[in-house]
């Protein structure tokens, strides 16, 4: 029984390390406080099993095209990474490498730098339409924004985008309103409106007793 059990732990070590240094694969999202707007607001990592990882959401798609999208974007959070242990150590293509704590935890989930970081495993069959009205807003410094998406079963929607500066006692506002067709692919929004045509990465994770959904790395509510 001694050396069965001797054996026993000796495979649960050499399984755990095998595990911590397989190379990573997936798309997950946690909370961070933003110091500016002294508030929550969601933070992002990607990992590729080549070794290559984004800080941030991807632009576009989940893909290593989405990655490289980003990564032009913001080279310092983007870059190489390897796992040693429970260590993830990071060489960006813009700045100084580092290392900080990481596990893998239960449902693909990751934990980074002690924070919990949700994994994104759903995505849009191509016939999947929205319904509904959903909106994201932000404030800061005298200057506000706010964005609505309203979306319908038929493939069309309307975008309107408000924005307000307060200086002293006075204040000025601008306003856009935009009405095209829309089309959902895997995590890709795809936007044609006054012939331009934009895409935009989206997805939905659990969030109280429905969906929060995430489109271009901010959070939309519906109404």
């Amino acid at each position: 029984m001694k050396y069965t059990s001797c054996w026993a732990a000796a495979a649960l070590l050499l399984a755990g390390s095998t595990l911590a240094a397989a190379p990573l694969s997936g798309f997950c999202v946690y909370l961070e406080y933003q110091v500016m707007s002294r508030s929550l607001a969601p933070g992002h990592w990607y990992f590729l099993p080549d070794g290559r990882y984004l800080n941030d959401a991807p632009k576009e798609e989940l893909s290593p095209q989405g990655l490289e999208l980003g990564c032009t974007k913001y080279p310092g959070s983007c870059g190489t990474y390897d796992v040693a242990g429970a260590k993830l150590n990071l060489t960006p293509r813009k700045g100084k490498a580092w290392s900080t704590d990481f596990k893998q935890v239960a449902g693909g989930n990751f934990e980074i730098s002690g924070i919990p970081c949700q994994s994104v495993k759903s995505a849009y069959a191509a016939t999947a339409k929205l319904n509904g009205k959903y909106t994201s807003g932000s404030g800061f410094g005298g200057v506000s924004s706010a964005s609505t998406y309203v979306f319908s079963p038929d493939g069309s929607y309307t975008s309107e985008s408000v924005g307000s500066v307060r200086t002293g006692g006075a204040s000025a506002t601008s306003a856009s309103l935009k009405r095209g067709a829309y089309r959902l692919l895997g995590n890709t929004l795809t936007l044609s409106a006054e012939g331009i045509t934009t895409r935009h990465l989206i997805y939905e994770i659990p969030a109280g007793t429905g969906t929060q959904m995430m489109i271009d790395g901010a959070s939309w509510k519906k109404h």
